[in-house]
C-alpha cells in the first residue's frame, strides 16, 4: 500500500472515523509500521555482517512489493554479493533496474553491478544500452581520476 493511499485513508478516518474505512486505515498503518520495523532489523543485521539474516529480511520486504521494496531489493543484492552469491546478486540488480527504473536506488544498483562484474573480470556494460554503457564508462573514468587521500 502506498504512502499516498495511507494518507488518504487517514484523512478519511479523520472525517469519517467509523466503519470499514477506519479498519482499513488502521490495517494500512500497521502494515507500514511492520515494513519499517523489518527494514530496520534487516539494516541492523547487515551492519553486523549477519548476511543470512539480512538476506532473509530484505527478501521478505522485496517480495511484498510495498514500501521500501526497491531499497530492500538493492540491499538484498548487496548482501548476496557479500556472501559470495554473485549470480543471485546480479539477478537482483537486474530486477531493481527493470522493476524500479526511476527509483533512487537505480544508480546504486548500476554501481554495484559494475563492481561485481569488475571483480569477476566481466565487461561492465554487457546488458546496458549504448547510452547507459557510455554514461557508465564516464562515471568509471571520473571515479578513477579522483585523487586518493590517506588519513592517519
Amino acid at each position: 500500500m502506498t504512502k499516498r493511499r495511507i494518507a488518504a485513508l487517514m484523512l478519511g478516518l479523520m472525517i469519517f472515523p467509523t466503519g470499514a474505512l477506519a479498519q482499513e486505515a488502521a490495517t494500512a498503518s500497521g502494515q507500514l509500521a511492520q515494513a519499517e520495523e523489518a527494514y530496520a532489523l534487516a539494516s541492523e543485521a547487515l551492519d553486523r555482517a549477519e548476511y543470512d539474516r539480512a538476506i532473509e529480511l530484505y527478501l521478505e520486504i522485496a517480495n511484498a512489493r510495498g514500501a521500501r521494496a526497491d531499497a530492500a531489493s538493492y540491499w538484498l543484492a548487496y548482501a548476496l554479493a557479500k556472501q559470495g552469491e554473485m549470480q543471485a546478486a546480479l539477478a537482483r540488480i537486474s530486477e531493481v533496474r527493470a522493476t524500479y527504473p526511476t527509483s533512487e536506488w537505480r544508480d546504486d544498483a548500476d554501481y554495484l553491478l559494475a563492481e561485481i562484474r569488475g571483480q569477476a573480470g566481466q565487461n561492465v556494460s554487457d546488458d546496458m544500452s549504448p547510452e547507459e554503457a557510455s554514461a557508465e564508462e564516464m562515471r568509471m573514468y571520473a571515479l578513477n581520476a579522483l585523487p586518493v587521500s590517506y588519513t592517519h
